[in-house]
């Protein structure tokens, strides 16, 4: 690869062959499909370089950081990665340590797109990406981030085992532990854990987490592969009143 290439995937690409059917992409929008084209073309001309591509790009791993946070964070990563044929499965205290640890959550995001964005440029250069896919360049990115979540979660369950074993040899030993930063939490985000357990399901808990990054109505339609916005509008609605009802309890 060129050593101008912005750093951050492994080889795939966006036709019938690479396990990408079974993500549920809706139809894409073929005018935004062609605009993607050519851009690229643009891009490839300059040799993947310059300002506007470096701006580019960086949105596209913001973009699929954030989603695969969202995945990571209603459980339906878990989901989506059993629709391309990836069994893995985790116990109880994982989920809920994911849901609670953005440390960690950031670690397994961040080398899921890293590592998924490294090999990108090439992609692009060889074409693997097309405009007569299903698939906008983000969605296509997005998705190769996910088949990269897996490696990144089994390291990060056996740093977990070995923390744990570490924590158990400290209490045998009789040492003192300090339990200040176990309890440290703010009210704003017990708030919005409990809208989170409240939602009626995975898609509605990553509408609500794509809302408060502040991503717009339509945007969290098309990342979720919804048909419309109206259920986006309709949690987004809910979450106001919550907030709403949450500020006047607190100020009471």
């Amino acid at each position: 690869m060129d050593s101008r290439t912005p750093q951050v995937i492994e080889h795939a690409t966006n036709g019938p062959s690479d396990g990408l059917d079974h993500l549920d992409v809706p139809e894409p929008d073929v005018s935004s499909l062609h605009a993607d084209a050519a851009k690229v073309a643009r891009f490839a001309a300059d040799g993947f370089t310059g300002p506007e591509f470096t701006c580019w790009f960086k949105e596209l791993l913001d973009t699929a950081a954030r989603v695969l946070n969202a995945w990571i964070l209603s459980e339906m990563v878990f989901a989506k990665l059993r629709g391309i044929g990836i069994d893995l499965e985790a116990s109880t205290s994982e989920r809920l340590a994911l849901r609670q640890q953005a440390a960690d959550r950031a670690d397994l995001v961040q080398y899921a797109v890293s590592e998924a964005g490294r090999t990108l440029i090439d992609a692009l250069r060889k074409g693997e990406w097309r405009p007569d896919g299903r698939a906008s360049v983000q969605t296509y990115f997005v998705r190769r981030t996910l088949y990269k979540f897996p490696t990144a979660f089994r390291s990060w369950r056996r740093r977990r085992r070995a923390d744990a074993r570490c924590v158990d040899r400290l209490v045998d030993s009789g040492e003192q532990l300090d339990g200040t930063e176990f309890i440290e939490k703010v009210e704003r985000d017990d708030h919005f854990e409990r809208m989170l357990r409240g939602a009626e399901s995975d898609t509605d808990r990553a509408i609500m987490i794509l809302v408060k990054e502040e991503y717009s109505e339509r945007a969290v339609a098309e990342l979720l592969s919804l048909q419309s916005t109206k259920r986006v509008r309709t949690i987004k609605k809910r979450m106001e009143q919550a907030d709403r009802e949450f500020e006047g309890g607190h100020d009471a």
